[in-house]
């Protein structure tokens, strides 16, 4: 932590003990300040509550409570709800149609979904020389997504708009700004332990938010079409034409 820990042990025993996640972020940061304290005030270490026992996943593996680099994917959660795949991109710009204007960017992550205009995998060769193929040029991707990623998703649609720098057609170029308020604050302080120093900032980005001239919702420039019988990464698209954005359509749940 940086510096011995100054609070009562017991203050901060009694707050560990009502955490109902012993794994999570916070709980190992109590517990350290924990020790902290007890070393401090010459205490007996064992006083300070166990590191909770490795996690079985399933695949069998024991997974050390040290390896907090990696997402403890035993718990319920995506792996066990339905699930669907979609087809996400971005509308592209046609020239003529204004309901297909020039896009902000080629590649937009909101709530956790990752829409890009094209994909464009080698296709047609063995090889990565090129008279031995050439590149697929293909309308956004299929992405299998969970009932409460759909959800996330459609959260996140709400809240996040298109700012732009400049606007001429080709040399259009804009940007993605979120829209925050105190649940989410609050729920971000809760899920990642944020420091002060990081909450002050997350609450002074959202005091300063202020809509402007020529905002528009992403919803507008994106689609998510459930493919109920599309495979995952498949080059497979049922049309040449580019789906209607979300703002028209919605998104079906899986």
């Amino acid at each position: 932590m940086g510096q011995t820990s100054t609070r009562d042990p017991d203050l901060i025993r009694a707050e560990y003990d009502a955490m109902d996640d012993k794994r999570c972020r916070a709980a190992r940061v109590l517990r350290t300040e924990l020790e902290e304290a007890v070393a401090a005030e010459g205490g007996d270490p064992r006083d300070v509550p166990p590191a909770p026992p490795p996690v079985s996943t399933p695949h069998g593996r024991e997974v050390p409570q040290g390896e907090i680099l990696a997402p403890d994917i035993s718990c319920d959660g995506p792996l066990s709800e339905k699930s669907a795949v979609y087809w996400c991109g971005i509308r592209t710009y046609a020239e003529g149609d204004p309901a297909r204007p020039y896009p902000p960017l080629h590649a937009m992550k909101v709530g956790g979904v990752t829409f890009t205009s094209w994909y464009r995998p080698w296709e047609g060769g063995e090889t990565d020389e090129p008279e031995d193929g050439q590149r697929g040029k293909h309308a956004g991707t299929m992405i299998r997504l969970s009932v409460s990623q759909v959800e996330h998703l459609k959260a996140m649609l709400r809240k996040t708009i298109v700012r732009w720098r400049g606007r001429d057609e080709r040399h259009s170029h804009g940007y993605l700004i979120t829209i925050l308020n105190e649940d989410d604050i609050k729920a971000a302080k809760e899920q990642w332990a944020l420091s002060s120093k990081e909450e002050r900032a997350y609450r002074a980005k959202a005091a300063s938010f202020r809509f402007m001239q020529g905002d528009e919702p992403v919803a507008r420039y994106l689609y998510c079409v459930l493919m109920p019988n599309a495979v995952e990464g498949s080059t497979w698209r049922p049309s040449a034409q580019i789906p209607k954005n979300i703002l028209e359509t919605g998104i079906e749940s899986p």
